[in-house]
């Protein structure tokens, strides 16, 4: 019985050490207060490798704010989004969800593009 623990404990270590070095899911990238619409932006994030969405929310308050599109899904570590001119300026922010673990960029505003694109 002796011997039966130790294979045991040890897988058992393996997957404790494993699911704590995973990187809690959360943005890396900075966030400009104001994104020009046509302007590319890159969103990168820490978390695992399995897929992500990336919602787009919109509004003032923080605590309401209200989805608008999906702009993404993928597997890597980042995704580049540029709003179009379908987008109206205003406060945005972006919500991404790996299987349920959901985080929030920084809150910005969308703004007119200062050039024609």
């Amino acid at each position: 019985m002796f011997f039966l623990s130790k294979p045991v404990l040890f897988i058992s270590s393996l997957f404790l050490a494993l699911n704590a070095a995973a990187a809690p899911l959360a943005f890396t990238n900075d966030f400009n207060a104001e994104i020009p619409i046509g302007q590319r932006l890159t969103l990168s994030w820490t978390g695992d490798s399995t897929p992500v969405k990336l919602i787009l929310l919109t509004g003032y308050d923080p605590k309401a704010l209200q989805p608008t599109e999906v702009i993404g899904m993928t597997q890597k570590s980042s995704f580049v989004w540029t709003p179009s001119r379908n987008h109206i300026p205003g406060p945005y922010a972006i919500e991404i969800d790996q299987h349920g673990d959901i985080n929030y960029s920084p809150p910005f505003q969308l703004t007119a593009p200062s050039m024609p694109y």
